[in-house]
């Protein structure tokens, strides 16, 4: 037998509810079994008219989803750990993700320039802009480069632009 873990009966009879008012309804939760097994289920529920008499009545499919829940929290943990190393060790680190057009840049990159976590947007031209002017042409030279396969690794040393106006020297 399997029961609802008490912090979930409450949710449950909310979702009964607002599935019995007329709403669909979805709802995750943790069950328990007399052998101390737990398992995390996904309900979702709509509610059906009875056509004979009028009330309604409420069709669930309720899924195991424990597999689901393990993945996401290692998932969780690995980027928290992740996250740890990266501005722990006090490096600024760029990611450019080229088919979506997108840069992550870690919060001690941003700092390393005195800009705040939300002054600096996740676009390429965030750091492209902020390359010295003398230097700018060869280094999207070397990274077109390496884009392109003739270096299986971008590093070069050149001036960015901090807010303050003066110029950083950063690998």
């Amino acid at each position: 037998e399997w029961f609802v873990l008490p912090e979930y009966r409450i949710k449950n009879a909310q979702l009964l509810a607002q599935v019995m008012s007329g709403t669909q309804g979805k709802l995750e939760f943790e069950i328990e079994g007399l052998q101390g097994t737990r398992r995390w289920l996904e309900s979702n529920a709509i509610p059906l008219m009875n056509t004979q008499d009028g009330s309604t009545m409420m069709l669930s499919v309720t899924r195991d989803i424990t597999q689901q829940k393990h993945t996401q929290s290692a998932l969780e943990e690995s980027e928290m750990r992740w996250k740890f190393a990266i501005e722990g060790n006090g490096d600024g680190l760029w990611d450019w993700q080229v088919q979506e057009g997108t840069v992550f840049f870690s919060e001690s990159w941003k700092k390393m320039l005195g800009f705040e976590i939300d002054e600096i947007g996740n676009a390429l031209e965030e750091w492209s802009t902020r390359v010295h002017p003398d230097e700018l042409e060869r280094v999207m030279d070397a990274i077109q480069i390496c884009h392109a396969g003739g270096a299986t690794l971008y590093s070069d040393e050149h001036r960015l632009l901090c807010k303050n106006g003066s110029w950083k020297w950063i690998l």
